[in-house]
């Protein structure tokens, strides 16, 4: 048994998470019986709280409580606590994360619903009233805590200040159609979350990107190959299936370093000859624009080929 640095970081659960300060962490033993420290996140470094803790192989086991203004933590929450930290399972660091659900906007009150809600304007950039909506479930019939689940569609109309707001079961996939796009029926899949902007959940596009890497760089050797699985999320918190071929390029930057080979699960990068670049990854759809256009997290990734 030795003492430890143990570091928390507190992000938001938005598709590309942020850092969130503010939030206090206190540190009990397993049972949750004994205090033993706490720190506030942000007090030093954003977003994260750095503790000393006593650690072992097997790992000692402590409870996390939070308290935070504006938002929620699910809590307790447990974390395992190494010594040496190398022992700890990849990246082998006792570093963790915590999520907290911060009230931008309004959330519904019901933990089966996610209420949907937003502005539209006209083309004279003016708060357009009298839009109207259509969510027409995908399921049927549905029963949820004994209660059923009925009806064909639920229509929404924007107000004068050009304001939508409804609730929708989570997990939900519904065909929406829209106002002036009636010509495009929309599949929408709610997530499982208390509150989503609606033009996020109509128009999403993709804004996160992460590989199956300990690393932020790819390594290859020269001949070699790296089999990489992405997990991919739009602005409606959906994860896409696979590689998204359908929605998203492939490139290297540097073809005559490494190249990329594209499958629907999977992509695999060929390592050519010694050097650096980079593998790049871009939407194919532009046909959504979001001003300003959020960044696309992940997107560009060093390759270190040697």
């Amino acid at each position: 048994m030795a003492l430890e640095t143990v570091e928390i970081t507190v992000q938001d659960d938005q598709v590309v998470p942020a850092l969130v300060d503010g939030v206090v962490v206190r540190v009990f033993d397993s049972t949750g019986t004994t205090f033993i420290t706490e720190g506030t996140s942000g007090a030093v470094d954003p977003g994260t709280v750095q503790v000393t803790l006593n650690g072992d192989n097997p790992a000692i086991q402590y409870q996390l409580r939070f308290y935070i203004n504006g938002g929620a933590i699910v809590s307790p929450q447990y974390i395992l606590v190494y010594s040496p930290a190398a022992a700890a399972p990849a990246p082998g660091t006792n570093n963790f994360t915590v999520t907290a659900s911060m009230f931008a906007l309004p959330t519904a009150p019901n933990s089966r619903l996610c209420r949907i809600s937003g502005y539209i304007w006209g083309p004279d950039g003016r708060a357009r009233a009298g839009i109207d909506v259509a969510f027409i479930p995908c399921f049927s019939p549905l029963v949820v805590d004994g209660i059923g689940v009925l009806g064909e569609r639920v229509n929404i109309k924007s107000d004068k200040r050009g304001y939508f707001q409804i609730d929708l079961l989570r997990k939900g996939m519904y065909l929406a159609t829209v106002e002036s796009h009636e010509n495009v029926t929309r599949t929408v899949v709610v997530p499982d979350r208390s509150s989503i902007n609606i033009m996020y959940l109509l128009f999403p596009i993709i804004v996160d990107i992460t590989f199956n890497l300990f690393s932020p760089t790819i390594g290859v050797v020269v001949g070699g190959i790296v089999t990489l699985t992405p997990v991919i999320t739009a602005t409606d918190y959906r994860t896409l299936l696979g590689t998204a071929p359908e929605d998203l390029f492939y490139s290297v930057d540097d073809p005559s370093i490494a190249s990329v080979v594209v499958g629907q699960n999977t992509i695999v990068i060929n390592g050519i000859s010694a050097g650096t670049t980079s593998l790049r990854v871009t939407r194919k759809d532009r046909s959504i624009v979001y001003i300003p256009d959020p960044a696309f997290n992940g997107a560009v990734t060093t390759i270190t080929v040697s």
